[in-house]
């Protein structure tokens, strides 16, 4: 396991928050400068730091547990949409896998990622797959989530997300007989209201701690995040920087 400046900034900010009561509203910083991932990765290794009193060990092993958990998702989807040897050899696969072996023991903030992702496919699967309703609001909440843990495969998701959300809408409103494109679209607002508000709910209530630092930091994060967009010059470096690095 190494321990370098990533792993020591964040030992940092836990080691305030248990010895000096500095609690945190965002987490670590992306490479957009200005712009901050949530803090429930700080949240997740917290309780072990203080558990494993500040040994580095426990919260690498915990996070390594849960590369390991993302290998029955890997088979249980393979299983769902091919067979029990298509999620077998899925899972094998990835278990020999030298990238995801070797990053599953990384103390750092994307190392998540992994499961999240296939909390977040299986989701979507179980969607298409037998149109289980309770699966928008999980998917919904990963993907805000992922937001917290590393914004290069979060905003990708995110990209993802909106896709299938029109692809799916697109394909309920053709099932649907009679009327108008506009008075379909109404119908299915209407028949899906509680279902759309708490998938929203689930995917802005993970952006409740940034909101509350930018509010309380004289709207920092929102003017970083617009300077990106118009600031020319500070768009195209930071844009380089972090599709060349991410």
């Amino acid at each position: 396991m190494g321990f370098y400046y990533d792993q020591g900034r964040d030992a940092l900010v836990i080691w305030n928050l248990w010895h000096s009561g500095k609690f945190f509203l965002i987490g670590p910083v992306t490479g957009l400068s200005g712009i901050f991932l949530g803090p429930f990765y700080y949240f997740l290794i917290a309780p072990l730091y203080l558990i494993g009193g500040g040994n580095p060990l426990l919260p690498m092993v915990f996070l390594a547990i849960l590369s390991a958990l993302s290998l029955l998702l890997i088979f249980e989807l393979g299983r769902q949409i091919h067979s029990r040897s298509a999620g077998l050899i899925a899972a094998v696969v990835a278990g020999f896998s030298y990238y995801i072996i070797y990053y599953s023991r990384w103390l750092s903030n994307p190392n998540p990622m992994l499961l999240l992702s296939m909390i977040f496919f299986y989701s979507l699967w179980k969607i298409i797959s037998g149109g289980r309703r309770r699966w928008w609001p999980v998917s919904a909440f990963v993907v805000g989530v992922s937001l917290h843990f590393e914004s290069a495969s979060a905003f990708f998701y995110l990209f993802i997300y909106f896709l299938f959300i029109l692809w799916f809408l697109i394909r309920y409103l053709k099932g649907l007989k009679g009327g108008l494109i506009g008075s379909k679209f109404w119908r299915f607002v209407k028949l899906n209201s509680r279902l759309i508000i708490v998938s929203c709910i689930c995917l802005l209530v993970t952006f409740i701690p940034q909101i509350i630092f930018n509010f309380r930091h004289d709207n920092l994060l929102m003017d970083n995040f617009l300077k990106l967009f118009t600031e020319k010059s500070t768009w195209q470096r930071e844009r380089y920087h972090y599709f060349r690095f991410s």
